[in-house]
């Protein structure tokens, strides 16, 4: 393994390689192959990450619900917001829906299940970001698909930045 050069910009191309390369290799794994809890380790890599050494650069990126790749949705819950929002307030709730994970009783995230799979994920999240507080709710369905799509998205997205 080689070392890393730029730590974020490789963390986020490295971890969108590793998704592919578990794609290809899964028919051999069978029952052994576990997609999506792959990906929601991934993505909680690439929403974690962002904080210490993004977030200043993200505040111009500006998101509709149109900009989220398939199978995601985002909604803002919080009553006073609504979209669009920036990819900073996004990651930032998302974050902490994340690290605050039992606050709420195992609210933040949820699993939905179909066939003995996970079929979709929800995560809840909230934060005072810029002194204004929101809260989000983005929905991941067709849970692998949907979580690959964002990472892909949000690696795509974030690179430039970088």
């Amino acid at each position: 393994m080689s070392e890393y050069e730029d730590v974020p910009r490789d963390f986020f191309i490295r971890t969108k390689r590793i998704l592919e390369q578990y794609d290809d290799i899964g028919d051999r794994l069978g029952d052994g192959y576990y997609d999506v809890t792959l990906a929601i380790n991934c993505f909680i890599g690439l929403v974690i990450l962002p904080k210490n050494h993004l977030y200043t650069r993200l505040d111009k990126i500006v998101l509709n619900e149109r900009d989220m790749p398939k199978g995601v949705s985002v909604l803002v819950t919080d009553g006073v917001h609504d979209m669009p929002i920036t990819l900073k307030q996004l990651l930032h709730c998302m974050r902490n829906g994340i690290a605050h994970w039992l606050d709420r009783g195992d609210e933040n995230f949820q699993f939905e299940f179909k066939n003995n799979e996970i079929s979709r994920v929800k995560l809840i999240g909230g934060g005072n970001i810029d002194k204004e507080i929101y809260e989000i709710e983005i929905t991941f369905n067709l849970a692998h698909q949907g979580l690959k799509n964002f990472i892909n998205w949000l690696t795509d997205t974030i690179i430039p930045y970088l």
